[in-house]
């Protein structure tokens, strides 16, 4: 079974989480970043640190809630 950071079902952090990942994806694209083999990568790193900076939220992506599973 894949592990989540239980912080993405608290209500009051949905709305957030659902406004930085929209943002991640723009920045993203407007940079060229096309969503092929590790895109995951890239993506999470921006999302964790956006939520870190703009809404000091710390969030452990999949692959740090999961270190014995290979994400791509």
């Amino acid at each position: 079974m894949i592990k989540h950071d239980p912080i993405e079902e608290k209500e009051e952090y949905k709305e957030i989480f659902e406004k930085v990942d929209k943002e991640v994806k723009e920045m993203l694209k407007k940079q060229g970043v096309e969503h092929t083999l590790g895109y995951i990568h890239v993506f999470n790193t921006n999302k964790k640190r956006i939520l870190k900076e703009k809404y000091n939220i710390e969030w452990k992506t999949l692959e740090e809630m999961n270190p014995h599973i290979s994400m791509d």
